[in-house]
Protein backbone atom coordinates (compact mmCIF):
# COMPACT_ATOMS: atom_id res chain seq x y z
CA UNK A 1 0.00 0.00 0.00
CA UNK A 2 1.61 3.28 -1.04
CA UNK A 3 2.21 5.90 1.58
CA UNK A 4 0.39 9.19 1.27
CA UNK A 5 2.20 12.41 1.91
CA UNK A 6 0.57 14.90 4.22
CA UNK A 7 0.39 18.22 2.48
CA UNK A 8 -0.49 21.47 4.06
CA UNK A 9 -1.41 24.59 2.21
CA UNK A 10 0.13 27.81 3.37
CA UNK A 11 -0.84 31.34 2.61
CA UNK A 12 1.66 34.06 1.92
CA UNK A 13 2.65 35.92 5.05
CA UNK A 14 2.98 39.25 3.30
CA UNK A 15 -0.53 40.37 2.44
CA UNK A 16 -2.01 41.07 -0.93
CA UNK A 17 -2.42 44.63 -1.98
CA UNK A 18 -5.91 45.80 -2.85
CA UNK A 19 -6.55 45.40 -6.57
CA UNK A 20 -3.49 43.23 -7.13
CA UNK A 21 -3.94 40.06 -9.15
CA UNK A 22 -3.19 36.73 -7.51
CA UNK A 23 -0.64 35.95 -10.25
CA UNK A 24 1.49 38.95 -9.30
CA UNK A 25 1.22 38.12 -5.61
CA UNK A 26 2.11 34.45 -6.26
CA UNK A 27 5.18 35.49 -8.26
CA UNK A 28 6.30 37.57 -5.29
CA UNK A 29 5.75 34.72 -2.82
CA UNK A 30 9.03 33.29 -1.52
CA UNK A 31 7.85 30.00 -0.01
CA UNK A 32 6.02 27.39 -2.08
CA UNK A 33 2.27 27.20 -1.59
CA UNK A 34 2.36 23.43 -1.08
CA UNK A 35 4.83 22.03 1.45
CA UNK A 36 5.39 18.66 3.07
CA UNK A 37 6.11 18.43 6.79
CA UNK A 38 9.75 17.87 7.70
CA UNK A 39 8.80 14.99 9.99
CA UNK A 40 7.09 13.30 7.05
CA UNK A 41 10.20 13.76 4.88
CA UNK A 42 12.37 12.21 7.59
CA UNK A 43 9.96 9.29 7.87
CA UNK A 44 10.02 8.77 4.09
CA UNK A 45 13.83 8.76 4.10
CA UNK A 46 13.88 6.21 6.93
CA UNK A 47 11.41 3.93 5.15
CA UNK A 48 13.45 4.16 1.95
CA UNK A 49 16.62 3.26 3.84
CA UNK A 50 14.95 0.27 5.50
CA UNK A 51 13.70 -0.98 2.12
CA UNK A 52 17.18 -0.67 0.60
CA UNK A 53 18.68 -2.55 3.55
CA UNK A 54 16.09 -5.32 3.28
CA UNK A 55 16.81 -5.67 -0.44
CA UNK A 56 20.56 -5.76 0.28
CA UNK A 57 20.25 -8.47 2.95
CA UNK A 58 17.91 -10.57 0.79
CA UNK A 59 20.47 -10.41 -2.02
CA UNK A 60 23.29 -11.20 0.40
CA UNK A 61 21.38 -14.19 1.81
CA UNK A 62 20.57 -15.54 -1.66
CA UNK A 63 24.20 -15.16 -2.73
CA UNK A 64 25.37 -16.95 0.42
CA UNK A 65 23.00 -19.87 -0.17
CA UNK A 66 24.07 -20.18 -3.82
CA UNK A 67 27.77 -20.09 -2.96
CA UNK A 68 27.27 -22.61 -0.15
CA UNK A 69 25.43 -24.93 -2.53
CA UNK A 70 28.28 -24.65 -5.05
CA UNK A 71 30.94 -25.24 -2.38
CA UNK A 72 29.15 -28.12 -0.62
CA UNK A 73 27.07 -29.94 -3.27
CA UNK A 74 26.28 -32.82 -0.88
CA UNK A 75 24.60 -30.36 1.50
CA UNK A 76 22.59 -28.90 -1.39
CA UNK A 77 21.30 -32.37 -2.32
CA UNK A 78 20.38 -33.13 1.29
CA UNK A 79 18.15 -30.04 1.45
CA UNK A 80 15.89 -31.54 -1.18
CA UNK A 81 13.65 -29.06 -2.91
CA UNK A 82 13.28 -26.53 -0.13
CA UNK A 83 12.44 -23.09 -1.41
CA UNK A 84 13.20 -20.03 0.64
CA UNK A 85 10.48 -17.43 0.30
CA UNK A 86 11.16 -13.73 0.76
Amino acid sequence: MPLRKKARFTTPTSGYEVGESSVVAAARQIRPALTVDDSRRAEDRLIGKLRRERRYFCTLSTTYVQETDETYPERARSKGCCIRGW
